[in-house]
């Protein structure tokens, strides 16, 4: 099971452990400060331990990683490598970048 996403500019990885960071220091600045660290810890061992996926062109595609690059394009979170929000789950393909449409004037 792939626990990576990838930048889609620069091809950078973040894996599972450095994705949690992320998430941690936003529950620890905004929401319970006390608790945080555990219920993360919990939360990625219970995924990491129940999430199957499944096997597409011979390999297994994840969970995690899908469900990381979601979030991680829906909160902002910046490739620390060339600062770009454009995140892909690495199980999977990378997705072809659409050409900018010129705006149409009537």
């Amino acid at each position: 099971m792939d626990t990576t996403m990838k930048c889609s500019n620069c091809g950078r990885e973040m894996g599972l452990a450095e994705f949690l960071t992320y998430a941690e220091a936003y529950f620890l600045k905004l929401i319970i400060p006390a608790t945080v660290p555990f219920l993360i810890a919990a939360l990625a061992n219970e995924i990491s331990n129940k999430t199957k996926g499944a096997v597409v062109d011979g390999q297994t595609r994840g969970v995690i990683d899908q469900s990381m690059s979601g979030l991680a394009n829906n909160y902002s979170i910046a490739c620390p490598h060339c600062k770009k929000i454009d995140w892909y789950p690495a199980s999977g393909p990378r997705p072809e970048k659409l050409e900018e449409s010129e705006d149409i004037v009537s």
